[in-house]
């Protein structure tokens, strides 16, 4: 017996001792692939319950076996293996897991995973936003996000661009989308937001999330979430980049050169003659090519850049340039008016944390110097945004920023004088910007500095500039003020409380002030301001905002059953203080300031208020996360809305995981996802442009020293909400371990109680009522499209394309409009019909004399004269041509974007593309053009015009006395298709044991442009401005010379970690 427990001891202890013998100490670190330390990963011996977490320092001390595995993983980075193989030291690095990040979305009230959304929300990260070069947070969006569209009037560097999420869904209310930044909703400028600042943007465009903010997503939800820390000692990131804006999309094909500009408008004076009647010496070609030679430089107040020896400039007898012309001076306003301009933006940030912890800091700056003279936009920046866990059950954060931007406008107005842009492209080549002598030298004054030429005699020999004399656009933009300076503030603070397990509750506040402060300053002598003597305009905008929420979250998992409740109030107040000051009869030409003007012009101000409560809740339930229900409701309160303040928007939404069922198991080697999505909801929109529409307003004034007022706005009591019904049908689907990825929507989109400006009898006394009646759909179909081609140890390379198609219609007009349909410019909306459908008249060709032909419709009567038919025929008379409603619209037919990634070891290579195809849009440019009215520059094409030498020409006979040679017609309708090549992006990390030896975690250079390389229909059309028809009350869709092309930005940049 003894000699058995002995035994039993013995083996018992040489179990100790094999076991003691076995198990050593490893260390190790644990990095990223840039070679920063990683804390608090999870690092498990495999197979056993033995474990431990790594430090901030990523080190970390295990007891192991000498043949075990280590088992290590994080959250955000894929699971690695290591084997000990009797080592004492292990040295991991861990990859981040794109896909895990990926599956992050955010979405109303909080985040969800892609496999768990119901709705249709598209997520863009950072590094790809950190590749565009902007000023605002806007054109960020744009080819990268189908079923969003991006319009925009100008492209003065520091403006928003209008941001569509599946069409129009309004004609007279708000359609722009609700921005919603770090979880609240913000109502500034996106271009006061540095994007170096954001960790993603994600749209949400269907009713799951965006019914839970009722009465302001009917437009769609833009969510921007700003960066935090992360669990890792402090980094110190810095980039810097250096670069030139020059002009992205090219000039019209104009005439440059002065003497083809003489040879061009010889041509229309000669054409003008010959087509005029006898008695006015019509007929002759010969004596009309005569009269062209005598009068040519006349007609352009006696302008002349060349020295010439014979008799007529312009030869009779070939209308072309005489050959012993000799040109005195070369001077392009273009030259003058566009320029390199120079952008520089650098970003320093502090970020880090440990488990209880995290920080983000950052500073920025940006001066972006348009390729227009007087044009820029700086801004500076600041953010903090910190959270901590006071207790396991209590969390805290707090964010705040702060922006200080100036934008130095250009005159942008309708006309000639008051637009750079008009001006450049119809300015005549034979105009100087600078005073000329007789021997064409620049004059000078008697401070050294050169005379402007305003067009009334300040060139020696010339009379009166025809159109624009006592203007300068070039004086204009360098003597006027034209600039927006805005301070932003805003603060959020929340506090997160966890109790019972399973239960959340949050509450938040975020406070916002918003100054802007514009100065217009219009001098003396030059431009807009000589009429009165000089002009100053000042205006004040103070913006207060408050929003106030409080959640409770319940989440809870029994089995496969899971739930996720959700119950919350939110309050937002919202008060905007205007005030407005003008003076004019300047004494100080160069002086911007108030007391510097002698007369008192106007003083206006006023106050807007909207309030607005909501009640809201939501229930995510899935089972064994293979099939999902959503449901959510609100009921929100608007002060905008006196008599009818509440309204209630609801939504609901399932979708099926298929491909996590058990008769799919056999396609799970190459089906990664396949789940099937639909929702169905209602939201609102309370954006009425007024924030009083249930009264009448009205202007105080004084009639004959008596005070008085004048109604400026009718109101109705009874306006409400613009409604909206929402259904969207979903497919995601995941090949080969999603390296192959597809998302695909449908949807259709109603809106309900449209806005409408109905007129009211003479006899009530009122000229008009606002109130709710149209009703409008858009539907269509929408994808996205991402391949990772190669995942290899050195190569990667990945694909994405998106697009989107959509068509509308009208569904319910006022009874006024039901039967002649509603005007809208160039355009008119009747019901059953496409909003976007041109009417206008249909061009027809020449005549047998070079003179435009239209169709019109014309009855065709018997013998009685009764009506029995119509007939197309033509007519010369515009006033007479029928307005057809065309088979054309302004909607194109798909718009998508095609986006590629390349790296090869340490070199990244980006590019992105957006296009579109289809739609038709009016170039009223190109129609500007077409006028042989003085003062306007001509086409390089101007010899296609019927010629009476020939009897043959492609458009119109030159003849300034046709005031209908250009008259609207389908003729200037054009193709909306382009291409743009968006962003190239080429980029070199240097590897990280170099720079980890100089104590550097990572140095990346790259090179970067944006707006490579743009193609449309014709050169110098850009059919990017907007959506609807000149003159309508949803936006533009022409182009005309007013509008500001866009950048091209070509930039090194210079990204240091620490």
């Amino acid at each position: 017996m003894v000699r058995k427990i002995l035994l039993s001891l013995i083996a018992v202890l040489g179990l100790c001792v094999y076991g003691f013998a076995q198990n050593r100490q490893v260390s190790g670190k644990v990095a990223d692939a840039e070679g920063k330390p990683v804390a608090g990963a999870t690092v498990m011996v495999d197979g056993t319950s033995t474990g431990t977490t790594t430090g901030t320092d990523g080190k970390f001390t295990i007891a192991a076996p000498a043949d075990a595995t280590l088992a290590v993983s994080f959250i955000g980075y894929e699971t690695r293996k290591v084997t000990v193989a009797g080592k004492t030291h292990v040295e991991v690095v861990m990859h981040e897991d794109a896909q895990a990040i990926e599956n992050v979305v955010v979405t109303a009230f909080g985040t969800t995973t892609k496999k768990d959304l119901t709705g249709s929300i598209a997520t863009i990260r950072g590094e790809e936003l950190a590749k565009r070069q902007v000023s605002t947070v806007s054109k960020m969006l744009e080819g990268a996000v189908p079923g969003v569209q991006l319009t925009t009037a100008t492209n003065q560097p520091g403006t928003d661009a209008a941001i569509y999420v599946r069409g129009v869904g309004s004609l007279n209310a708000g359609t722009g989308a609700l921005i919603v930044l770090d979880g609240s909703p913000y109502q500034g400028s996106l271009s006061d937001i540095n994007p170096a600042d954001i960790e993603s943007i994600s749209v949400s465009k269907d009713a799951t999330a965006n019914s839970l903010y009722g009465s302001r997503a009917a437009n769609g939800v833009v969510f921007i979430t700003t960066k935090r820390g992360s669990l890792d000692n402090p980094t110190i990131s810095v980039d810097t980049r250096f670069g030139i804006n020059t002009r992205a999309v090219p000039e019209y094909d104009i005439i440059t050169d002065p003497g083809e500009y003489l040879e061009a408008q010889w041509r229309t004076m000669r054409d003008t003659k010959w087509a005029s009647s006898p008695e006015e010496g019509g007929g002759d070609l010969a004596a009309a090519a005569l009269y062209a030679s005598q009068e040519v430089l006349g007609a352009h107040g006696n302008y002349n850049p060349y020295k010439y020896s014979s008799t007529y400039l312009i030869d009779p007898a070939t209308g072309k340039l005489d050959p012993s012309a000799r040109r005195m001076y070369s001077e392009r306003l273009q030259d003058e008016l566009f320029k390199t301009g120079f952008r520089n933006e650098t970003n320093v940030s502090v970020s880090g944390g440990n488990e209880k912890s995290d920080y983000f800091i950052s500073l920025g700056y940006l001066k972006d110097e348009s390729y227009v003279i007087e044009s820029d936009f700086e801004r500076y920046s600041a953010r903090v945004n910190v959270n901590t866990k006071l207790r396991k059950w209590i969390k805290v954060g707090a964010n705040l920023s702060y922006a200080h931007t100036v934008q130095n406008n250009i005159l942008e107005g309708s006309s000639l004088a008051s637009s750079a842009f008009a001006t450049a492209r119809s300015w005549e080549p034979v105009f100087p910007v600078y005073a000329r002598d007789a021997e064409g030298k620049i004059k000078y004054d008697e401070n050294g500095d050169k005379v402007y030429d305003l067009g009334t005699g300040q060139t020696d020999g010339t009379t009166t500039r025809p159109g624009t004399s006592g203007q300068n656009i070039i004086a204009t933009l360098k003597m006027d003020t034209r600039d927006i300076k805005r301070n932003n503030l805003q603060g959020r603070a929340y506090g997160e409380i966890y109790f019972l397990r399973d239960f959340t509750f949050t509450s938040s506040m975020s406070l916002g002030y918003r100054a802007s402060d514009e100065l217009l300053f219009y001098n003396p002598t030059i431009g807009d301001g000589r009429g009165s003597k000089g002009r100053i305009n000042k205006k004040s905008t103070d913006v207060y905002d408050l929003n106030l929420i409080q959640m409770l979250n319940y989440k809870k998992s029994v089995g496969r059953h899971n739930i996720n409740a959700l119950i919350g109030h939110e309050y937002n107040s919202w008060v905007r203080d205007y005030a407005e000051v003008e003076k004019t009869n300047i004494y100080d030409p160069k002086n911007p300031q108030l007391n510097n003007a002698g007369e008192m012009g106007s003083i206006n101000g006023y106050q807007d208020v909207l309030r607005i409560q909501g009640f809201f809740g939501k229930l995510e339930y899935n089972y064994d996360n293979r099939y999902y229900f959503s449901g959510g409701i609100r009921r929100d309160g608007t002060s905008r809305f006196k008599y009818n303040p509440w309204g209630t928007f609801w939504s609901v939404g399932a979708s099926w995981r298929i491909g996590a069922e058990k008769f799919m198991e056999s396609t799970h080697s190459w089906l990664s996802e396949l789940k099937l999505r639909a929702t169905y909801g209602t939201q609102g929109n309370e954006d009425l442009a007024n924030y009083y529409p249930y009264t009448d307003q009205y202007t105080v004034t004084i009639s004959e020293g008596k005070l008085g007022t004048e109604i400026y706005y009718y109101g109705n009591p009874d306006l409400t909400w613009e409604k909206q019904k929402t259904f969207d049908l979903g497919l995601d689907v995941g090949l080969l371990n999603d390296r192959i990825n597809l998302t695909m929507d449908y949807f259709i989109r109603v809106s309900d109680g449209l806005l409408f400006k109905r007129t009211k009898d003479i006899s009530t006394g009122r000229a008009y009522d606002w109130y709710n009646v149209g009703k409008l759909r858009n539907s269509g179909f929408e994808f996205d499209l991402n391949v990772k081609l190669i995942q290899k140890k050195d190569w990667y390379w990945d694909m994405s394309v998106n697009g989107y198609t959509y068509a509308n219609k009208m569904l319910n007009l006022p009874d006024e409009y039901k039967v002649s349909g509603m005007p809208n410019g160039n355009q008119r909306i009747y019901e059953g019909k496409d909003i976007y459908r041109w009417e206008m008249r249909q061009f027809a060709g020449l005549d047998e004399k070079g003179n435009s032909l239209w169709y019109m419709d014309q009855d065709i009567l018997d013998d009685a004269g009764n009506v029995v038919g119509v007939e197309k025929v033509t007519t010369g008379d515009a006033t007479e041509a029928t307005q057809y409603l065309l088979e054309k619209s302004a909607l194109p037919d798909f718009t998508g974007g095609l986006n590629t990634t390349l790296r090869w070891k340490s070199l990244d290579l980006t590019i992105m593309t957006n296009f579109q195809f289809g739609g038709y849009g009016y170039d009223y440019d190109f129609s500007a053009f077409s006028s042989a009215n003085f003062p306007m520059n001509r086409l390089k094409n101007y010899a296609d015009a019927w010629n009476p030498e020939t009897g043959k020409g492609s458009a119109p006979i030159w003849n300034t006395n046709d005031s209908n040679i250009n008259a609207s017609s389908d003729r200037f309708l054009i193709s909306k298709t382009y291409f743009n090549l968006r962003n190239i992006t080429l980029g070199y990390t240097f590897p990280a044991n170099w720079m980890s030896k100089i104590g550097i975690k990572s140095v990346r250079v790259y090179f970067a442009c944006d707006n490579v390389f743009f193609a449309s229909k014709r050169k110098g059309y850009d059919p990017r401005t907007s959506m609807g028809g000149q003159g309508a009350t949803v936006a533009l869709n022409s182009v005309d010379g007013t509008y500001y092309s866009p950048i091209r930005t070509t930039s090194v940049g210079l990204n240091i970690n620490f």
